[in-house]
This record gives C-alpha cells, sequence and structure tokens, in this order.
C-alpha cells in the first residue's frame, strides 16, 4: 500500500483531516502535527532546512503528500531537496500565496500572527465547538475533535491556541519569501473561490505557480479556505481520484 503523509496549517492540528481520513479508510494516510502544533515538540533550531530535515524522520520510501495552507509551502521545499523521496503533492489551497501578494512587509506579517496568537484565548472552548459547527452547518464528533485539538484547554473550560506566537511568527516569516523552486514532480493544486475580494489575487498567484510547474493540475472547489471543514467529502473525492491517477 502507497504510503501517503498528510499536513495541517498554521495553528491547526492533524485532527483536520478526521474526516478526509475517514472517507479514505481504505488508504494508508498518515496525519502529522508540524513542530510546535497539537502534541509535537517545537524545533531547537527553527529553520527551513530543521523543518525539511524534521520531515525525513517520518519518509521512509518515495511518498504521496497532502499539504494544507502553510504545509504546502514546507512540501515545495522538501521535494526540491528531496525529489526521490517524493511520488506525488497535493495542495490543499495552499502553495501559491505569498504575503507580499497582499502589500504586505514580513515586519507586518510578524506583527499580525504574533497578535492572532495573543489574542486566541476563549473563555469556551466548547462555546468555540458549537459556535463552529453551527456556521459549518454540521456537526460531528471529527469537527468538534479537531477543534479542540487546536487549543490547550484549562480546567475551568477556556483555552488558547496551542501554537505559541514565537513559533507561528517563525512559520511567517520563514515562508514569507516566494517559491522560486522548479519541481519535477506530479503536482495537484486544489483551490477555493472565496472571499471573491481576492479573486484577482489568487489567479495572478496560481498562473506565477504554472509558470514555474507547467505539470500542476488545477481543481477548483467552491468554499473558502477551511475547504477541508466545509466540504470533506467533495474533498476526500478529488483526493481519492487523483491517487487513483
Amino acid at each position: 500500500m502507497e504510503s501517503i503523509i498528510a499536513l495541517h496549517g498554521l495553528g491547526g492540528t492533524k485532527e483536520v483531516y478526521l474526516e478526509v481520513q475517514n472517507e479514505l479508510a481504505s488508504f494508508n494516510i498518515t496525519a502529522i502535527d508540524l513542530p510546535g502544533h497539537g502534541k509535537q515538540p517545537t524545533l531547537e533550531y527553527f529553520t527551513k532546512e530543521s523543518l525539511i530535515e524534521w520531515l525525513t524522520k517520518y519518509v521512509k520510501e518515495p511518498t504521496i503528500f497532502i499539504g494544507y495552507s502553510i504545509s504546502c509551502h514546507i512540501l515545495i521545499d522538501f521535494a526540491y531537496t528531496y525529489p526521490h523521496l517524493v511520488k506525488k503533492l497535493i495542495f490543499i489551497d495552499g502553495g501559491y500565496f505569498s504575503p507580499k501578494d497582499f502589500g504586505q512587509s514580513i515586519e507586518e506579517v510578524i506583527e499580525q500572527t504574533k497578535i492572532f496568537v495573543d489574542q486566541s484565548r476563549v473563555s469556551s472552548v466548547e462555546q468555540v465547538v458549537l459556535d463552529e459547527q453551527k456556521e459549518l452547518g454540521r456537526f460531528t464528533e471529527e469537527i468538534a475533535e479537531s477543534i479542540r485539538a487546536r487549543y490547550k484547554i484549562e480546567k475551568d473550560g477556556s483555552g488558547s491556541l496551542r501554537i505559541q506566537p514565537e513559533v507561528a511568527a517563525a512559520y511567517s516569516e520563514i515562508f514569507y519569501e516566494d517559491d522560486e523552486k522548479i519541481l519535477c514532480v506530479p503536482i495537484f493544486l486544489i483551490t477555493v473561490t472565496q472571499p471573491k475580494e481576492l479573486t484577482n489575487i489568487r489567479i495572478a498567484a496560481i498562473e506565477k505557480l504554472k509558470q514555474k510547474t507547467p505539470q500542476l493540475q488545477q481543481i477548483e472547489v467552491e468554499g473558502s479556505h477551511e475547504i477541508i471543514a466545509e466540504k470533506p467529502k467533495e474533498i476526500a473525492r478529488i483526493i481519492q481520484t487523483i491517487l487513483c491517477s
């Protein structure tokens, strides 16, 4: 059975893939927490190179990788460094945007990231679970578990994101620059349509990536950046098609 590794986005955890894994139970999909996320300790020295070397611990053979958001950038660098260990790359709304596309400086990105994490404390994690499920219009234990996993929950039910502000800022700083690497491995990019006001920026970023990787195949799905939670069955169906191709 083929080896498949899935990585989540900034501030998230491996539990974001629970519903997708359930839909694709016949495949050997292993979801992994990124360093400094979930129950995974952070790295002693946080660099792009140390992240790539960390990932090699989980790769014993040519592997299919699924990335979401910022983890797609990690996979681009991994595939460039170890092309013989990568069979396919499946990107879920990531790997093509850069903060530069929005006119943000690196200082602004780092500061905004730290503020976001600092202000993530909530008085009731269970209320967040209810609110997010209500917004999705679906109530499942997998969604609840995915939301809870993001938080360090106190005895009184309050909580804050497990990721530390400095770690989140380090990820943002490392991947601020555009990825100029040219890859030869098969790449499948799942993109979203919301918010509509980003359509022109999104199209330009995708075209820029296609120029560097003409083998890229794009699949557009109606939804937002939270597409895994919004439409897990559709995402699973797309991934299955790619895995079987």
